[in-house]
């Protein structure tokens, strides 16, 4: 289509179009710009119509490659089994059950507009609900691509050197010795549970003495970088909690080399995305000292931290060879994922340590990997004890929370909906608390926790007296720092059983309740299950109060503290 032609520029010869400005022909005809106005929304128009007809094909193609995969897999167990089709079927049907049925959800049923809005479908303008939204978006991860020295946004970082990096850290370096730790982002401008963790792992460093050195990605990326990417300043260093510049990794193993000849060095892996796992490796070697990896999630599983098989529902960790990885958008990647991990494992001395008993059981359970021992601790403990003078609770609506990250696998979009139907409903009230935007139907709280205000989540629930947190999470929790924090702070909490240790959690206390699925939270609101339970919560809230300790992290396993 040519580009509409502007009806006030100037025509041949200098002359300006003839424009009507007023009249019978302006009203019958339309002035230019009207036309052009009319012109500009038809083709509006047919350029959406046309966007939607791509994106339908895409979604088609999507699913045609996803039913094609599960043929695939038939074929081979038919031929494996040289049993009957129909005898084949069965064994399909059992195996392929939840896939089957994130297909039929997914956008090709869609395009019939023959199914009814579901849970949480109006938080996702997806008519089958979010996961069907997940899946209708959903592509491939892609293999780590190679990155050049153009691609990382260097400025304004320094950039050090072997011999600009050491004397810097010469420079603070203690007796205690030095810290090394790598996470996937920046924990002091980044809100998160993980990065929670090295705040406080930071600040229980430089208490005991010890230099703190961080490192993560400057270019982030989901998946382990290239080896090549060693020689590239990647690396973000932050000393003692403070910036300082960027680094590469072949730099970093030498200096770590030379200080580890007068300096003890410790290595602390806190998450492996975006980095190398091999130039890791090296710095452990370099360190001369085993080193520690904690568990924050199941990246060490799979390239999916999460475990949830496309985006939607957890997997469970199989094998990498399994029909299901096959199916899976993070299935491609998967193997040479675990081929590097494992050699990480394989060459150097690293002990685990897992958040809870939870993780430990399925470390247990999946981990093939080669590590020294296995730690468990937790990251809070709660303690309660009776108040010597009871407090006055408020009586009143029932005030209703969401607390933390909004995201799909952390049950936001549940949450949302759970606010749309109760929303009207005057003995309710929702919350958000979190470092996120407000959003429209709900009081948000501005809440942003790390290493020196590490309590700000209990404090700001206490404040305002909630007394149920929603945690509907898809996947399992390794620890949940919200559900411990509710519980702290005076709150039941209301989960389900796939929640992991937050499921545990809530069964071992008994504060809170945990479904068999995410979606019965909806009766247990409609049918006023909430309101005895909520009479239970302003009771020992005004009868017990709690007392918190946070944990060090990997500190104390460096100074001996703990065996």
């Amino acid at each position: 289509m040519k580009p509409l032609a502007d009806p006030t520029s100037q025509g041949e010869g200098g002359m300006r179009a003839d424009v009507p400005k007023s009249g019978a022909n302006a009203r019958e005809f339309g002035s230019p710009l009207e036309e052009r106005d009319r012109e500009n929304a038809t083709f509006l128009k047919l350029k959406k119509k046309v966007a939607d007809l791509q994106a339908d094909v895409a979604l088609l193609q999507s699913d045609i490659a996803r039913l094609n995969l599960v043929l695939v897999s038939a074929k081979i167990l038919a031929k494996k089994s040289g049993k009957f089709p129909f005898s084949i079927y069965f064994k399909l049907r059992q195996k392929y059950k939840r896939i089957l049925k994130e297909i039929r959800s997914a956008q090709l049923s869609q395009l019939a507009g023959e199914l009814p809005p579901q849970s949480g479908s109006e938080s996702s303008g997806h008519p089958a609900g979010y996961k069907a939204q997940i899946l209708s978006q959903l592509l491939p991860q892609q293999a780590p691509s190679a990155i050049s020295f153009a691609d990382i946004p260097l400025a304004p970082h320094t950039v050090f050197d072997v011999e600009l990096l050491t004397a810097t850290l010469q420079n603070n370096v203690s007796p205690t010795g030095i810290v090394i730790s790598f996470s996937h982002d920046h924990y002091i401008t980044t809100a998160g549970g993980t990065q929670l963790c090295v705040g406080m792992e930071e600040k229980a460093a430089r208490e005991q003495g010890f230099v703190y050195l961080h490192a993560h990605p400057l270019k982030p990326s989901a998946t382990l970088m290239l080896p090549e990417t060693s020689s590239l300043p990647n690396l973000r260093l932050s000393l003692n909690g403070k910036s300082i510049g960027v680094v590469n990794f072949d730099d970093l193993v030498s200096v770590t080399d030379r200080l580890s000849k007068t300096t003890s060095i410790s290595v602390v892996i806190h998450h492996l995305m975006g980095h190398e796992p091999d130039s890791i490796g090296r710095i452990i070697k370099a360190s001369g000292a085993k080193a520690w990896m904690w568990l924050h999630d199941f990246y060490s599983l799979c390239p999916s931290p999460h475990l949830l098989r496309n985006n939607v529902s957890f997997c469970g960790a199989p094998i990498e060879t399994s029909a299901s990885c096959g199916i899976c958008s993070y299935g491609n990647n998967r193997p040479d994922h675990l081929s590097r991990i494992r050699r990480l494992f394989k060459e150097c001395d690293l002990t685990v340590i897992a958040p809870s008993q939870f993780v430990a059981e399925l470390v247990e359970r999946k981990h093939e990997y080669d590590y020294r021992s296995l730690k468990i601790q937790g990251h809070l403990m709660i303690e309660w004890s009776q108040r010597v003078v009871p407090i006055t609770i408020r009586s009143g609506p029932v005030r209703v929370a969401y607390c933390g990250t909004r995201t799909p696998h952390k049950g936001w979009p549940n949450y949302l909906d759970l606010v749309r139907r109760f929303s009207h409903d005057q003995n309710l009230e929702f919350f958000y608390f979190g470092s996120a935007e407000p959003q429209d139907g709900l009081t948000t709280v501005a809440v942003t926790a790390d290493g020196d205000e590490k309590d700000a989540m209990i404090k700001a629930l206490i404040k305002a007296e909630i007394d149920l947190v929603i945690h509907s999470s898809a996947t399992p929790e390794t620890f949940s720092f919200t559900a411990h924090e509710a519980l702290a702070a005076g709150a039941y909490v209301l989960t389900n059983k796939s929640t992991g240790n937050t499921a545990r959690l809530i069964g071992e206390t008994r504060r809170g309740v945990v479904f068999d699925a995410e979606e019965q939270v909806f009766d247990f609101f409609a049918n006023n299950e909430y309101e005895k339970l909520v009479q239970e919560v302003r009771s020992r809230r005004s009868n017990e109060v709690a007392v918190v300790s946070y944990s060090k992290m990997t500190i104390p396993f460096l100074t001996s503290q703990v065996a």
